[in-house]
């Protein structure tokens, strides 16, 4: 979602969906295991636990948004 928005123009509502992610997120707020999916409304988790999958998407972002 977040590429999708930058893709089309919609920068700051890319950045607000991103800080949400990285704020909201179980696992990525504490030492909890980053997870496969998460609940786009509420962060909660679900799918595999230690996904390396997510984890490199987690990177790649973080890095297109520097």
């Amino acid at each position: 979602g977040v590429i999708g928005l930058k893709n089309y123009g919609y920068q700051q509502q890319a950045q607000q969906l991103l800080n949400k992610l990285y704020t909201h997120a179980q696992g990525l707020k504490d030492d909890a295991a980053i997870r496969e999916n998460y609940n786009p409304i509420t962060g909660q988790v679900q799918g595999a636990t230690n996904f390396s999958w997510s984890a490199a998407h987690l990177y790649l972002l973080s890095l297109d948004n520097d």
